[in-house]
């Protein structure tokens, strides 16, 4: 797959993607964090398309490092928000107590 073929899956992925709709802040973090994990392997596809440009290897593995951690903080930041959004039954289950 060629980067524009990358570009064109990502600009497809995005605009699919309506947020907003979902009205449930767990779930838009959870879209988000699926965005970023598209956008690392992207960005991996891409270095390893443009492998034989060494000086773009490093700069597009620098950015798949960023996504990853960009989508685990998306991640963890919506199970915070779930869990401290839970109702106190299911907060006590998922520390592992009965309420």
């Amino acid at each position: 797959m060629n980067p524009q073929q990358h570009i064109a899956n990502a600009r497809t992925a995005l605009g699919a993607a309506d947020l907003g709709a979902a009205g449930d802040p767990v779930v838009v973090l959870a879209d988000l964090a699926a965005i970023a994990e598209l956008l690392g392997r992207l960005a991996e596809q891409a270095r390893r398309d443009l492998a034989s440009w060494a000086t773009v290897g490093p700069h597009l593995a620098q950015a798949g490092d960023h996504a990853a951690a960009l989508a685990r903080s998306l991640q963890h930041a919506g199970g915070t928000l779930a869990y401290n959004t839970a109702p106190p039954r299911a907060a006590a289950l998922l520390r592992g107590w009965e309420a």
